[in-house]
């Protein structure tokens, strides 16, 4: 087999892999996506940990969240417990490394939050000493994991969620978990901001437009556009705060922004501009 047979191989057989993965994993990926909202939307945060480059996802998931995906919009609670040279040394120094992670879940985590806990194998003893600490404190586990499952698969509890890639060489199970994740990325951006729940245009011009936010509804259309210049209390907010404690903060989205300026101005038919760059719209923050 020459070079080219062999790089296409690997594309062939990294294909196949995703393929068998979407038709064993596509309901419960939906429903660790499901979960991860509601936990962000009760105020709790997301911890990932792993090794090697399951280290680099976890990295990869909290930066997708503490900044953004593919759109623009708040940043979300999320820590990766892979990054603090000085902490993962000295716990490692000071204990072992198999509770480099745990005693960061023991020290940031609350009952609520989501540990996403990553290992190819299942077996990583430190992802496992993660898992028993996060349980401990009333946490829930979501679990990206290949080949059988390992010592993982047997830990987890019935409100934990694993995700386990049907294949056995490493290479094929970590470039799946990076679909994963951008898959739970996906979801919660639909969910909290831009999804058919949170961001609804109403059919017939005129008609009420819901707000970004269920349970939060705009009675009727507003009658201006918001603009740099127009302040929160002069018009309705186009997008509440998912955080209950924060229901007065006003959120602006691309989304939501062009569903609440189409139903502001006469010319409703006409198909709203590209919102601006995030920065530029939190102006009427």
């Amino acid at each position: 087999m020459n070079d080219i047979e062999h790089i296409r191989a690997h594309f062939r057989a990294s294909i196949d892999t995703k393929q068998r993965a979407m038709e064993a994993l596509d309901q419960a990926i939906a429903r660790a996506g499901l979960r991860m909202v509601e936990a962000l939307r009760e105020e709790h945060k997301i911890l990932s940990c792993g090794n090697g480059g399951s280290a680099g996802d976890a990295q990869h998931f909290s930066s997708e969240l503490l900044n953004r995906f593919e759109r623009d919009r708040p940043g979300l609670p999320a820590i990766a417990l892979t990054t603090d040279s000085s902490t993962l040394t000295s716990i490692a120094n000071d204990y072992s490394y198999e509770q480099v992670f745990a005693k960061q879940v023991q020290a940031l985590g609350q009952a609520g939050d989501l540990l996403l806990a990553i290992s190819t194998s299942g077996n990583s003893p430190n992802v496992v000493a993660a898992i028993r600490e996060a349980q401990r404190l009333g946490m829930g586990v979501i679990a990206l994991t290949g080949r059988d499952g390992g010592e993982i698969a047997g830990l987890l509890g019935g409100g934990d969620i694993e995700l386990r890639v049907p294949a056995d060489s490493t290479a094929r199970v970590q470039e799946v978990h990076l679909l994963l994740i951008h898959c739970l990325c996906d979801l919660i951006d639909r969910h909290l901001f831009f999804g058919e729940t949170w961001a609804t245009v109403s059919a017939s011009p005129g008609a009420s437009a819901r707000s970004c936010r269920r349970n939060a509804c705009t009675p009727s259309p507003p009658t201006a556009s918001p603009t740099a210049t127009t302040t929160p209390a002069s018009r309705p907010c186009p997008m509440p705060s998912p955080w209950p404690r924060q229901r007065t903060r006003c959120w602006p989205s691309c989304a939501c922004a062009a569903n609440w300026a189409r139903h502001s101005s006469p010319a409703a038919a006409a198909p709203a501009p590209p919102a601006p760059p995030y920065p530029s719209t939190v102006a009427w923050y």
